[in-house]
């Protein structure tokens, strides 16, 4: 994953305004830098847009409240953008692991190359169905312009939360974030239920995207910060293990041959030990001292 795009001399200070400003146009130039692999369907670039445009996204939301009304609209289509190309990341994601699982349960090759075969081809419809989106939303460098007419509007908002302090926004946020964090991990630290993994897992996601904003900011932060980025891929990998079984058993929904047997063993074998180890990794969660070290660094 590219490393994040944030903007320089940004103090806990700051007025909330012109920090959402610069913000904004960080953003911007995380989402120029890849489009134009992205556009030319490069996997990497695929998932370096994508990581651009969800923090695009969380950016807006955490700084929504200093946003000029008028210009709200804009978010939309940045969502609309994302899910989007969420869609040909998706299929990437399935690829690589198909091939991990190659390397497991060789003897199932026969079965998993041709599923491969058949998840490019709707890869390629999902990406050209992004480059069409991409060229009626912001073909021209239409989205790109309103970002950055977005971004020199929010400088300049004056009054109510656009006049607080970043280090007001920080510690809010990210506490509200936190404390979803919190309210889910009783649940999927107990038992073995893929969908309350995936609840912590989207609240770890928010942590994870609200704390990035604030790296400059607050250097202390950073500890706290990989701790939640470690937790997240570990999170992320058993999600993600869960999704290939259930695509896979959706490929073979007319009958599973024999041959591909090793395979769902393999599978079965490598989601048990991601999911332990992504329960294990939400331990560190729950350690008041990491938690008050968050805090602090905030302060």
């Amino acid at each position: 994953m590219a490393k994040a795009v944030l903007p320089k001399k940004l103090t806990p200070a700051t007025r909330i305004a012109p920090a959402a400003g610069r913000m904004i146009d960080a953003k911007t130039d995380e989402v120029q830098s890849f489009l134009a692999a992205a556009l030319g369907g490069d996997v990497e670039g695929v998932h370096d847009l994508r990581v651009a445009l969800r923090r695009l996204r969380e950016t807006l939301r955490l700084f929504w409240p200093a946003v000029p009304r008028p210009r709200r609209r804009l978010m939309a289509q940045v969502i609309e953008l994302n899910e989007c190309l969420g869609r040909v990341r998706d299929h990437d994601v399935l690829a690589d692991h198909v091939r991990a699982l190659l390397q497991r349960a060789p003897e199932a090759a026969s079965t998993l190359r041709p599923v491969l075969a058949a998840w490019a081809a709707t890869r390629q419809r999902a990406w050209e169905e992004f480059a069409d989106l991409w060229q009626r939303l912001a073909g021209r460098g239409r989205f790109l312009r309103r970002l950055r007419r977005l971004a020199r509007a929010t400088r300049k908002s004056r009054g109510g939360v656009a006049d607080l302090s970043l280090d007001r926004l920080a510690h809010t946020a990210v506490l509200a974030r936190l404390e979803r964090v919190e309210q889910r991990l009783t649940a999927a630290q107990s038992g073995d239920d893929p969908a309350a993994l995936h609840r912590v897992r989207l609240a770890v996601k928010r942590l994870k995207y609200t704390l990035e904003p604030f790296l400059r900011v607050f250097p202390s932060l950073a500890s706290s910060y990989e701790v939640v980025s470690e937790t997240q891929e570990l999170l992320g990998l058993a999600h993600d293990l869960d999704v290939l079984k259930a695509a896979l058993s959706e490929h073979f929904r007319g009958g599973r041959p024999a041959e591909a047997e090793p395979a769902f063993l393999a599978l079965a074998a490598w989601r048990e030990q991601a999911h332990a180890a992504a329960r294990e990794s939400l331990i560190a969660l729950t350690d008041e001292a990491w938690r008050r070290g968050l805090l602090d660094a905030l302060d």
